[in-house]
């Protein structure tokens, strides 16, 4: 489905979404999660961030998907070689792991803008809203958005490794 566009690879287009949202979406959680004040000016930008994260990174995957099988005929027609396609296969295999991240990430961030870190107090957690979840959940919200930089960052990583090796002197 997400193979090519006006000739040219999906995957080298959308890529581009998740590497730039991807890390500002977590650096916003980040912010939502520790700066109170932000959580009223903040909490739908970071909301359609994330969703756009979520999306974009599907896409990628799928793409990403479809540029490996293109690169294995390549390969059975002998134009690329079975080097360069075991570094495809492991950038597959690491975006896969960043989807599923960015996804979990997305999950996250919207049951926490509209559950257990609105702006306002929410009555469901009235009780608790001085008590250890609150921290719990913006210490969680934090560790999650690092997860998701460096999943972004190793997919990125890998990714420019595969287009690139062996093609700079």
């Amino acid at each position: 489905m997400f193979d090519l566009v006006a000739g040219l690879p999906w995957h080298v287009l959308v890529v581009h979404a998740v590497v730039v949202v991807g890390p500002l979406a977590a650096c916003a959680a980040v912010v939502y999660a520790v700066w109170g004040r932000s959580r009223s000016w903040l909490r739908w930008p970071l909301a359609v961030a994330a969703v756009v994260v979520f999306v974009s990174a599907i896409v990628a995957n799928s793409s990403g998907e479809a540029l490996q099988r293109r690169v294995e005929a390549s390969v059975r027609s002998g134009a690329t070689s079975s080097a360069e396609f075991a570094l495809v296969s492991d950038h597959v295999d690491v975006g896969s792991v960043a989807a599923v991240v960015c996804a979990g990430f997305a999950l996250g961030v919207l049951v926490c803008v509209f559950w257990l870190l609105p702006p306002r107090r929410s009555p469901v957690l009235a009780g608790v809203a001085h008590g250890l979840f609150p921290a719990a959940v913006k210490v969680a919200m934090v560790l999650v958005s690092l997860v998701v930089i460096g999943a972004v960052v190793w997919a990125g990583h890998s990714g420019a490794a595969a287009a690139w090796t062996g093609r700079l002197g």
